[in-house]
């Protein structure tokens, strides 16, 4: 399935999934430009762009980036944000450079497929802080070989991706299958995971049952993308977010790679918070769907006592972790991000930490406990009381 086909309806609703994706990319550009840019350019690349719109009038992530760049600029900030926009198909590529045409000088518009023009656009963007985002349909579009120059390049680089594990899957289901197409199917995923051994490959996708299938695909892209990041930059942050429909139907996942602790907290807080709302929109579809209240409701725990909870289990975490430490509030999160990822936000680590302080089991030698940059002392074990 070639891009331009992939395409071919669905930019004609936008639908209550991708808002959720496009929310989250929204928010996190938002706040890594702020983050990045300081007194300097961060680009945007989106390398899958679509036509800017989609046919019932929602806005695309193209144009979503051009209004917060044009806002920055309002707004007299000292650092801008320019943005590079990769189309492959000639009708989406038409619209976008129509929907983008009154902002030449922030927006870049490049006609073809992302793949071969990556070499250009590390070259435009130089050693600039740099947000990709790599939307493709199935896995075509994105060469591991390609990725690894991304990943490489001077400059910090934050990722953000999508990994359609159902095409995953079908393309998997090549190894061993008959048809004329089947080799050159097949090698569609070894260059998307960039492993050159067609039976390592599937034996490293393969599992019990479909289920632990799906999960293996996503654990190896993911290793992959943290075992590059770290050798690339020396340190990674990676992690996944499954995108689902109203009923609970993953679509696919939403992967961020980074190397900076500030990328990888950041992702984390806003994953949480779009989480959070999308389970409160499934819990009105639910109850539109029954047309009654669930007469047990009132015994679920509280929203204040689930935040309780996790705070004092995030507290465990930080403890166990950070124990004979001094560090950064940043750092300390920084630390049991894997665990966590998605699953806590700001307050919760804000709680954590004070829950500690008060067992007597932090200092803080400079700054506040909400402060990323505060420098937290953090007592051996058995030295604080209980």
């Amino acid at each position: 399935m070639s891009q331009s086909a992939g395409t071919a309806d669905y930019f004609q609703e936008l639908k209550e999934w991708s808002k959720r994706k496009l929310e989250l990319i929204d928010k996190y550009l938002e706040s890594a430009v702020r983050i990045m840019g300081s007194i300097d350019t961060v680009h945007y690349v989106d390398g899958f762009a679509g036509p800017g719109h989609y046919g019932d009038g929602g806005t695309g992530s193209p144009v979503r980036a051009l209004e917060l760049a044009q806002r920055l600029q309002r707004e007299g900030k000292s650092y801008r944000l320019k943005c590079i926009n990769v189309e492959e198909n000639s009708e989406h590529f038409a619209n976008l450079v129509q929907a983008t045409a009154a902002a030449s000088d922030i927006v870049t518009n490049i006609s073809g497929e992302f793949n071969d023009h990556i070499d250009d656009i590390l070259r435009r963007i130089g050693t600039k802080p740099a947000v990709f985002f790599l939307d493709p349909f199935g896995v075509e579009g994105i060469d591991w070989a390609k990725l690894v120059k991304i990943i490489r390049r001077e400059g910090q680089t934050d990722l953000w991706m999508r990994l359609d594990v159902s095409y995953v899957r079908r393309l998997d289901g090549f190894y061993d299958s008959l048809a004329p197409d089947a080799p050159a199917k097949f090698r569609l995923l070894q260059r998307a995971y960039g492993v050159d051994d067609r039976d390592e490959l599937h034996e490293r996708l393969s599992g019990p049952n479909e289920e632990s299938r799906i999960r293996s695909a996503i654990i190896l892209y993911m290793s992959r993308l943290r075992n590059e990041f770290a050798n690339a930059k020396g340190n990674a942050y990676v992690g996944g977010y499954p995108i689902k429909t109203i009923d609970g139907q993953v679509k696919y996942y939403l992967l961020l790679a980074g190397a900076h602790p500030k990328a990888g907290v950041l992702a984390s807080d806003i994953v949480y918070s779009v989480e959070h709302s999308y389970q409160r929109d499934v819990e009105e579809y639910r109850a539109k769907l029954t047309q009654q209240l669930n007469m047990f409701d009132h015994f679920d725990p509280s929203q204040a006592e689930i935040d309780d909870k996790k705070a004092l289990e995030l507290a465990e975490s930080l403890w166990n972790a950070c124990q004979d430490e001094t560090m950064t509030r940043l750092a300390a999160r920084a630390s049991v991000w894997q665990e966590w990822f998605g699953r806590v936000s700001k307050r919760h680590a804000t709680a954590a930490l004070r829950h500690l302080h008060s067992k007597g089991k932090v200092r803080v030698r400079q700054g506040s406990l909400g402060d990323d940059d505060a420098v937290i002392i953090f007592e051996p074990y058995g030295a604080a009381p209980e």
